[in-house]
């Protein structure tokens, strides 16, 4: 015999319903350890669910490639040296137009430019192709209203910056200045002075295009190191028949000039040092 778990009024084993208030009696209580269970079951369930629909369902991320990563960077290159040869374009017109005010303006859009650059590729890099000191005194020169001293300070500073501009623009002309060294070397080397003699002519004609090309990209760098003193030394030592004295201008102009070891060294450099 059992008793009803509301009002204790006894009652039978198989009774479904107390006979006095109703109560039923097939009820069982709630065990707390079940539930827990359950309920423990329930949100490993919908965590496993939900990660299993996350990994599955969901559209995965586009992964990027080196490739694709240099590209993104080489086109943000050139976005950037576009940026340069306009600014270098306007403030050029901007002085030539004789606006002071114009010129002003140019100069600050030029300086942000420069900034641009340095942060973007390297401030050495920019150094070479505007040098700091030349855009210091531009600037004074065209706060003062100062044009015609600009125009001449602006020749001084590179037309475009980039090392595939500066090739693209220059490249074959430093080819054939390079291929031509170094056959005059080679006859120098070798007590050929004749045949060293006879490709003067050419190799001053291949300087004076290479120089010409170099003036626009790098004027400042190109003046200090692409001298016409180092063809007239040399034209003379092998005229002379001065094998020793034409050893030692060639290779000066191997250490100073660019297609060898000069400007072409500080552009490789520069090249690696942007990448």
């Amino acid at each position: 015999m059992k008793r009803c778990p509301r009002c204790k009024t006894e009652v039978k084993e198989d009774q479904k319903y107390c006979h006095e208030c109703g109560y039923y009696l097939k009820a069982k209580k709630p065990n707390i350890k079940e539930i827990a269970f359950a309920t423990s079951f329930i949100l490993i369930f919908l965590v496993v669910s939900i990660l299993f629909f996350l990994n599955h369902y969901t559209e995965p991320k586009e992964e990027i490639s080196g490739a694709e990563v240099e590209e993104v960077k080489h086109n943000e290159k050139e976005i950037i040296q576009v940026k340069y040869i306009n600014a270098y374009k306007n403030l050029l017109s901007a002085i030539n137009s004789g606006d002071i005010n114009k010129s002003i303006d140019a100069m600050e859009e030029f300086k942000r430019t420069i900034k641009l650059v340095e942060k973007e590729i390297n401030k050495e890099h920019v150094e070479i192709i505007a040098p700091s000191k030349v855009l210091e005194v531009l600037e004074d020169d065209i706060k003062k209203g100062n044009l015609e001293k600009a125009k001449e300070d602006i020749k001084d500073i590179g037309s475009t910056c980039g090392v595939e501009l500066c090739h693209s623009q220059t490249g074959m002309l430093m080819f054939r200045f390079a291929s031509m060294y170094y056959e005059i070397k080679r006859d120098v080397e070798k007590g050929n002075l004749e045949d060293a003699a006879k490709k003067i002519p050419e190799f001053r004609e291949r300087f004076e295009d290479f120089r010409s090309a170099m003036m626009v990209v790098m004027p400042l760098e190109t003046k200090i190191r692409m001298k016409e003193e180092y063809i007239d030394s040399l034209d003379r030592s092998i005229k002379n028949k001065n094998k020793t004295e034409a050893e030692r201008i060639i290779k000066e102009i191997g250490e100073s000039m660019c297609a060898v070891r000069g400007c072409h060294s500080i552009l490789l450099t520069t090249e690696i040092l942007s990448k």
